[in-house]
Order: structure tokens, then C-alpha cells, then sequence
């Protein structure tokens, strides 16, 4: 039943006015939802679902440039030159490839010591990592030898300062298959002291010494040489091969793998341009390589 709207007394349903004030009572329609009123909330998830997406892609793409800024080395590796060497096979890194800086502090690296072919007549092989050479005059440097001499195999330890000759460590004794460790680190850069580290994994002897040596620091090398014995480059004996792994330098304060630094790689190869070396690429841990034996020079 119907209420005046007036005195709010309550009366029949066909009454026009109150019988109590006489206002005109009037019926009041229900309330009913507006066209259109449905469809917003579909809209409305529709747009916030378009902004849920759009926030997702933003997210997505500012993870993607930040990967990319912050680990250059796992999307692009750093850029490779090929430089042609009679006595150098393997790789080095730098600063830079056209302007290299004096910010080498450190190079390291494990392999397994060769076997030698013993053959007639006499040829060298050697394995070393090294903080100098490669743009200057200067080279420190520490590795293991593996010789044929008229017949017979040998196989030692040294490292060498350049221009002196190298030094050999007779308080290790290596064979074929020890798993040899090295490390060289500037460790007072006020007074050029270098540490060189190096260690036979497998028998446990070890060797370490310091040294004050003025060097460019200008490049850091994992090499397979065939030395030069007197004035000449020697011939390279067979060593079958040696593969590099945890090659790692320090460069401007940042200690990284080959990939993470310009880089070269050294081609040996004799007077008739022929590779004496066969040089693999990097692998896929940035930080090891294989250097094979094809021919004695």
C-alpha cells in the first residue's frame, strides 16, 4: 500500500490523496538498471586485462636491455682478430684491439702436460700463459716444455722474463697427462712485484715465486710455441695436443673469461704459409680451447 510522501500515513492502494492532509499522493516506479550499465564491467576487465599486458611487455623488454647491458659477453662474445704467427698458436685478450691499454694484471690457466712423438733429430713444443709480447717487447711468462731430443721425450717446468732467458724449476718433475695449474698476478703494482704460480695437480708439487718486473701490461696469452733455440724458431715437435681450459685475465680490475675481452687468436704457420698448428674456436664456456699438432715446420 501507498504512503503519503507528505505526513507519511499509509493508505489504499487507489488513493489519489491523503484523507489526513491532503497532499496528492503520488507512485513511485521502481528503480531499474540503465542500458548500457551491464556491458561496463565486460569493458572495464577488458581494459584492465590490455594494461595487465602492456605492464607485462614493458617488464619483459626493460629485463631483455638490462641482460644485454649488464652480460654483453653470453649474447655477443667479444670481437676476434686472426694474426699469423711462425712460433705462436692460441689466443690472448686485451683492452682493446687497436688501442690496448697497460691494464693486464693477471692470467691463469689449467691443462694436461702432452705427449711427445720422439722422433730423430731434435724439436720443441712448450704450453704457457703469459702478461706482455703481443704488442710490446715486454713478456712474463710461465709453462710447461715438451721436447723430442735425438730419440727421446722431455718434458720440464720454466718461466721466463723477457729478454732474459727462461728459468728452469728442477724442484718440480712432470709426465705426460699431470694436470698442470698456473696463475700470474700483479700483486704490488707501486713496486712491479708479480706472483707466478704454478702446480701439478696430480702429484701435488708445486712452485711459487715473486718477481719485480716492469712489464706494458698491455695483453694476456694461452699459448702452444714452438721456441726459438738460439736465433732461429725451432722446429715444433709433435706433441699431439693441449687443451686450455680456465683461461682467465684480468683486465682494467675485472676478472672474465676470453669471451668477455677483445681477443686474438694466433695462427702458426710456416714460411710457406702452412698452419703447423690447429687452433680450435672457443668453447662454449668462454674459457677453453684445443691446439692440435699437424705438421713440424
Amino acid at each position: 500500500m501507498p504512503f503519503c510522501q507528505n505526513c507519511g500515513k499509509q493508505h489504499p492502494e487507489d488513493a489519489a490523496f491523503c484523507s489526513y492532509c491532503g497532499a496528492q499522493i503520488e507512485a513511485i516506479q521502481p528503480q531499474t538498471q540503465e542500458p548500457g550499465v551491464q556491458e561496463a564491467r565486460p569493458r572495464a576487465q577488458r581494459v584492465r586485462a590490455i594494461e595487465a599486458v602492456g605492464i607485462l611487455f614493458i617488464i619483459t623488454l626493460s629485463a631483455m636491455i638490462i641482460i644485454h647491458l649488464t652480460m654483453p659477453s653470453i649474447l655477443s662474445p667479444q670481437p676476434t682478430q686472426v694474426v699469423t704467427s711462425s712460433a705462436w698458436s692460441g689466443y690472448s685478450v686485451s683492452s682493446s684491439l687497436k688501442n690496448p691499454q697497460p691494464t693486464v694484471t693477471g692470467v691463469a690457466a689449467s691443462w694436461a702436460v702432452p705427449s711427445v712423438t720422439p722422433t730423430l733429430g731434435f724439436s720443441y713444443s712448450a704450453a704457457w700463459i703469459g702478461v706482455g709480447g703481443q704488442f710490446d717487447q715486454t713478456l712474463i711468462q710461465v709453462g710447461t716444455q715438451h721436447d723430442s731430443l735425438n730419440g727421446a721425450s722431455s718434458y720440464s717446468i720454466w718461466y721466463e722474463l723477457l729478454p732474459d732467458l727462461p728459468i728452469t724449476i728442477n724442484t718440480m718433475h712432470i709426465r705426460p697427462g699431470d694436470d698442470i695449474k698456473a696463475t700470474i698476478t700483479l700483486t704490488d703494482a707501486d713496486t712491479n712485484t708479480w706472483s707466478i704460480n704454478i702446480s701439478d695437480e696430480t702429484t701435488g708439487e708445486s712452485y711459487q715465486t715473486s718477481v719485480v718486473y716492469a712489464s706494458q701490461m698491455l695483453s694476456a696469452e694461452w699459448v702452444v710455441e714452438r721456441p726459438t733455440i738460439g736465433r732461429r724458431v725451432g722446429a715444433l715437435a709433435n706433441f699431439g695436443s693441449v687443451k686450455f681450459t680456465g683461461c682467465v685475465a684480468t683486465v682494467g680490475g675485472r676478472t672474465g673469461r676470453i669471451f668477455d675481452f677483445p681477443s686474438s687468436q694466433f695462427k702458426m704457420i710456416n714460411r710457406q704459409n702452412v698452419a703447423l698448428v690447429s687452433l680450435s674456436s672457443i668453447g662454449q664456456d668462454g674459457s677453453s680451447f684445443t691446439a692440435s699438432y699437424i705438421s713440424l715446420g
